[in-house]
């Protein structure tokens, strides 16, 4: 089961890295509309945060060091929630950006909720390999 959410977990970040990677401008539009961080660290985050997505993405779908893509990918998801939760406290209306230019606009809870899960899903994967490395 750990194996099959790895890699399932893996694809979901190897497909909305490249989805972001093609259009950084747009995913910087996104970062820019939460309005936490300044603009030039919003667009380093816009040409950057897709390769790393995409790196453990790929790490997760080849299971090369799952445990610490799961942990990475864990940090994101709870920066990403962290970002979702602010932007709803300070009644932004604000585009996730979590699949880059497919991404339609929805409610927030629906991309905190899919982050949720998701973090629940790094965190098993986590949880399943320390397991194994302790027998």
């Amino acid at each position: 089961m750990a194996r099959i959410t790895e890699f399932l977990l893996g694809a979901v970040f190897l497909v909305s890295g490249a989805l972001k990677a093609w259009a950084p401008a747009h995913f910087y539009q996104s970062i820019e509309g939460f309005q936490i961080l300044p603009a030039f660290i919003a667009l380093g985050l816009a040409y950057y945060l897709p390769y790393l997505e995409i790196l453990v993405g790929l790490g997760l779908v080849a299971a090369i060091k799952p445990q610490e893509c799961a942990c990475v990918v864990a940090v994101l998801l709870g920066g990403f929630m962290v970002a979702l939760v602010s932007a709803w406290a300070r009644g932004l209306n604000v585009e996730c950006g979590c699949f880059g230019i497919s991404s339609p606009s929805a409610a927030l809870w629906e991309p905190l909720l899919r982050d949720a899960v998701l973090g629940v899903a790094a965190l098993h994967v986590v949880w399943k390999r320390l397991r194994e490395e302790r027998k």
